[in-house]
């Protein structure tokens, strides 16, 4: 991916977080027709005064609001996830020209990103490719955003997502990280709807079949080995020599006997072609009709 770098930040990131980050995800059941969104909030931004990067404009479609300002972009492929959505809107944020304090309600996130800036810090590398990694393509640009703006200008923190009223009233929960993760996730929905209502609906019907045909091809899995069980159990007890079985009507059963093949006219020894002859299948068969009585079904 090709973008315009960051230009270098020497600030130090503010202790209060400054602007709040979340993905969201359409079809998580399949990957395959996932619909992320990314979405990043400035609460009390005024975009005529703190203007837009070039960065931030490339990255996403912004708009002014009453209590701040919102950018938005959309993510789609195979390997959509919610993290990777997060990550995303991670990198927008990122992308301002003033020392960051991001709060984000991803664990993940936040943890892989306090390791990258440690190492940035520490003038050091990954030790593993971006190729290697999960999300590799983006994790790398996040560490050359990182690097490029500088590490002390950047920090990260973990809120808590979806928080109620009350968790607010116990304490548990700013006010302000509330309305602002709040805010972040209404603006990741915005996102998703980049897609267009058609798209949406299509990806979901194309997610609800691969659900469906994903279902059945797991039973008519398990079909076949419960058959090549029966069968391998079938086979066990004709080795064994079983013969039909009579007994009380809770335990009557299918066995095996041995075929019997006719023996020749002449008395002379039995051909294998002699045992598949055309002429021999009429007597076969009823050479070994067997009855089991094996109850109603």
């Amino acid at each position: 991916m090709n973008f315009t770098p960051p230009e270098p930040c020497h600030e130090v990131a503010p202790d209060k977080i400054g602007v709040y980050t979340d993905g969201s995800m359409k079809n998580t059941r399949c990957s395959s027709f996932s619909l992320s969104g990314a979405g990043v909030f400035w609460p009390g931004r005024d975009i005529t005064k703190d203007h837009l990067t070039a960065l931030e404009y490339e990255l996403g479609y912004q708009r002014q609001c009453k209590d701040g300002v919102s950018i938005r972009t959309n993510l789609a492929g195979h390997g959509a996830s919610s993290t990777r959505a997060e990550l995303a809107a991670a990198i927008i944020a990122l992308a301002h020209r003033g020392a960051v304090h991001l709060g984000s309600d991803s664990q993940a996130v936040v943890d892989k990103a306090i390791y990258l800036k440690k190492l940035i810090s520490q003038g050091k590398e990954v030790s593993r490719p971006w190729t290697t990694q999960k999300d590799g393509d983006l994790w790398s640009i996040f560490f050359q955003v990182v690097a490029t703006k500088g590490h002390a200008s950047v920090r990260f923190t973990k809120v808590k997502g979806h928080a109620t009223d009350e968790m607010v009233d116990q304490g548990r929960v700013l006010p302000e990280d509330k309305r602002g993760n709040d805010r972040a996730d209404e603006v990741a929905n915005e996102g998703v709807g980049i897609f267009g209502k058609d798209i949406i609906h299509l990806g979901q019907v194309y997610a609800r079949r691969h659900h469906y045909y994903t279902t059945f091809i797991k039973k008519l899995h398990d079909h076949f080995v419960d058959a090549v069980k029966a069968r391998n159990m079938c086979l066990k007890e004709l080795e064994n020599g079983c013969q039909l079985h009579d007994g009380p009507e809770d335990q009557k059963k299918i066995t095996f006997q041995y075929p019997r093949y006719p023996e020749p006219e002449d008395g002379g020894q039995r051909k294998l072609k002699e045992m598949v002859h055309a002429s021999h299948f009429k007597q076969v068969s009823q050479d070994n009709v067997a009855v089991a009585d094996v109850g109603e079904h």
